[in-house]
């Protein structure tokens, strides 16, 4: 007889189709990991990522482009040919959009009081950083500059889910030159 050379395979091990990704904010790209458990080489991937987009990479990188939950899937196959599957949902957080007006949004140093008004959205906290070193979490807020100059105010957003976002503004804080012209005029007599 004519030797053969005979693949080892085991009948019966139990293939365990297992795989990660972790929640998470619109724009940012999720990481999805196979750990899937097989005595038999693995072959092939095939992820579905649950919004018509797919790969064959093992350990694929993907960026969704709306929030929502999505139900993904792996499949992989094995040698000889066997094919299993799994799946599981991930969830795609919206960002929170930071926003804010300055009022007035010039200042003056005769009158250096600017009312903040938060008009962000989606946020479940925010605070304020001001160039001067001043923060608060407060929403709305006025705040006194102490002097001339140029100034920058950011706002910070985050939800619950930490997704972020920020805005920096700039205000300008005038200097008021004061001169004194006399308005009547006496001669000198001498």
């Amino acid at each position: 007889f004519p030797s053969h050379d005979i693949l080892p395979y085991v009948v019966g091990e139990k293939v365990i189709v297992r795989y990660t990704v972790r929640d998470v904010c619109l724009e940012e790209s999720s990481q999805f990991k196979d750990s899937s458990i097989s005595a038999q080489a693995i072959n092939q991937w095939n992820w579905d990522f649950g919004n018509a987009s797919k790969s064959t990479q093992s350990n694929p990188v993907h960026t969704y482009k709306m929030s929502g939950t999505y139900n993904t899937r792996l499949q992989i196959s094995t040698l000889p040919g066997c094919n299993y599957a799994a799946g599981k949902t991930t969830i795609v957080h919206p960002k929170p959009s930071a926003l804010f007006t300055q009022n007035p949004d010039r200042g003056t140093i005769v009158n250096p009081l600017i009312t903040f008004t938060d008009n962000s959205t989606g946020a479940d906290t925010l605070w304020y950083a001001i160039s001067t070193g001043f923060k608060t979490q407060n929403r709305n807020f006025t705040y006194k500059f102490p002097d001339s100059g140029v100034y920058t105010t950011t706002q910070y957003v985050s939800t619950r889910y930490g997704c972020r976002d920020s805005l920096t503004q700039k205000i300008i804080i005038d200097y008021i030159y004061t001169l004194h012209i006399p308005n009547a005029f006496t001669p000198d007599v001498s």
